[in-house]
């Protein structure tokens, strides 16, 4: 079937795409749809006169020259099982491979991904494109919650982050699967961090609140006021008792940290050092740092941000308990 019969199907629906659980665009159909119109307006002529004429050659033959060049990728023929070839890739915010569509008869599913470690027999080097089976679904399609364990020696240490202990290894520095741009990069770097006894969360433009039970063995990473400040009530009275709860029963809150750089980290004072730490103090003067006589011992941590609903009331963004 040709692309552009293919692509006029997805228009009217016939067609559908199942992006197989990868986290991408939510108006994943409208792009795709506006892309292909793209295509069309170009094949008969939007274009014109508009493109550089090269030595020897007329804008009329330009013009014609791009308008069939535009058509030979609307003519594509696509096999049952193959891919669309299109130069649109679409990036999956969860398991961070770039991916193509390929058809399936009444759908398209978004398989196809460059896979590095397998040989191209036309090629001396690893790599070629290749596709997930049939069912397959992403890892990613429903965010789990981020966990590890971090041993607390000496006083416990919550700040925006700790510039001295990076993301990853450096072989693997700005490489995809380590991309704070997607989940898997985030999950890759809470392992590391967890090496390096640092509990890791990355978070979105705003600040935090930090706060602890009266036991201090637990710690909750929650919002930096109470929610209810933003709500509307019927009366003054009404809006002062909610503001008057606790947004944590049983919990306090300690401080507040700004998160410039989008995440919270915490450790203990024993793993970055005193002489670190007083770079801390000094870089985190405006972001703030929370410091806390936490119970020694093991602590396992659980990130909760990713995981959430967009809309969810759930402000534990993430939690720290004493094993």
């Amino acid at each position: 079937m040709k692309f552009q019969e293919i692509a006029t199907r997805v228009k009217s629906g016939e067609i559908t795409l199942d992006s197989c659980g990868h986290l991408i665009s939510k108006k994943i159909k409208e792009d795709f749809i506006k892309n292909f119109e793209d295509l069309v307006e170009s094949a008969n002529g939007s274009n014109d006169e508009k493109w550089i004429v090269r030595e020897g050659e007329t804008m009329e033959e330009r013009n014609l020259e791009m308008r069939e060049f535009y058509q030979r990728m609307l003519d594509r023929e696509i096999k049952e099982n193959k891919s669309l070839v299109s130069s649109e890739k679409e990036n999956c915010f969860g398991c961070g491979e770039k991916l193509q569509w390929i058809f399936n008869a009444n759908k398209l599913t978004l398989r196809e991904f460059y896979n590095k470690e397998i040989q191209n027999p036309n090629r001396k080097s690893k790599g070629d494109f290749d596709a997930h089976s049939l069912d397959y679904r992403c890892p990613y399609e429903h965010p789990k919650p981020f966990v590890g364990e971090i041993k607390v020696s000496s006083r416990l240490i919550f700040a925006n982050f700790f510039r001295q202990i990076e993301d990853s290894p450096e072989d693997k520095r700005y490489t995809e699967f380590w991309s704070l741009n997607n989940l898997v990069g985030r999950e890759n770097i809470t392992k590391h961090k967890c090496k390096k006894n640092v509990a890791y969360g990355q978070m979105s433009n705003m600040s935090i609140g930090i706060y602890v039970n009266e036991n201090k063995d637990s710690i909750i990473v929650g919002p930096d006021c109470n929610p209810a400040e933003y709500k509307k009530y019927d009366s003054d009275e009404e809006y002062e008792a909610a503001c008057d709860k606790s947004v944590f029963e049983g919990y306090q809150l300690v401080d507040t940290i700004c998160l410039d750089v989008w995440r919270w980290e915490a450790t203990d004072l024993d793993t970055i050092g005193e002489k670190n730490y007083n770079t801390l103090v000094e870089d985190q003067r405006s972001s703030g740092l929370v410091e806390i006589n936490a119970k020694h011992g093991i602590w396992k941590f659980e990130h909760f941000f990713d995981s959430l609903d967009e809309y969810s009331e759930n402000y534990c963004y993430a939690k720290l308990t004493l094993c």
